[in-house]
């Protein structure tokens, strides 16, 4: 495991300095991803994977409770040749590791500054613009409550309305079996259900919908936590 989480961000590092954004978030997905789930034991067991398309774009939205969600939500989405950047914020690139490799493949947020909000949701609409997926957490943090989802922001939603892209909801269940919010790194060997539902079309959807469209999101999410499949 210690191999992995050191050797992983080191060569994410150096693709990127030789192909760019884009061969980096490919090699995070493709290889690194499941480089350090199984170095940790944790089995991911994905379901619906049939519903993402090769080479689409969407605005992803996943349930966020541990560290290790953003490990996870890479190695659920697999299917060459797609790849996927997400919003992260800024501050979780102060985290040993995992911070090395959030700098080097998402887009990252200064949540106190308007301009940093602004500033990453223009570039979102660029990576869409690109081909590559974006991924955001509706919940905007993890995730420590007992209820099964926070209140969730617009940003996703709008996003996706404003670009008529499709939006692919993703719910890890289980996660809190392998890891605990209360601690940095409290991870044990597991296993994690990851489920896909069919994209939801947002073509000729206004910023009048971002209520509903949320609302049906959060339904889909919580009927999956409460199943516990």
């Amino acid at each position: 495991m210690v191999i992995s989480i050191v050797v992983v961000p080191f060569v994410v590092f150096h693709i990127w300095i030789i192909g760019g954004r884009k061969t980096a978030l490919l090699h995070c997905l493709y290889w690194g991803a499941p480089a350090m789930l199984w170095s940790m034991l944790i089995f991911p067991k994905i379901k619906n994977r049939r519903f993402i398309e090769k080479d689409k774009g969407y605005v992803i939205v996943a349930n966020h409770n541990a560290h290790i969600d953003i490990v996870i939500n890479p190695y659920a989405f697999r299917k060459y040749p797609n790849v996927f950047t997400f919003l992260s914020k800024k501050e979780v690139t102060k985290i040993p590791i995992f911070g090395e490799i959030v700098k080097r493949v998402a887009v990252l947020v200064d949540r106190k500054s308007t301009i940093s909000r602004k500033n990453s949701y223009v570039y979102m609409k660029k990576v869409l613009e690109e081909g590559i997926s974006v991924m955001i957490y509706p919940e905007g943090t993890r995730n420590k409550t007992e209820e099964p989802l926070q209140p969730f922001f617009d940003g996703a939603f709008r996003l996706a309305i404003e670009m008529q892209t499709p939006l692919l909801v993703q719910t890890i269940v289980g996660i809190k079996n392998i890891s605990d919010h209360r601690y940095l790194f409290d991870m044990c060997p597991g296993r994690v259900t990851c489920i896909w539902d069919e994209p939801i079309d947002t073509t000729g959807m206004t910023l009048h919908d971002v209520p509903a469209l949320k609302e049906r999101v959060r339904n889909i999410m919580i009927g999956h936590l409460v199943k516990k499949n």
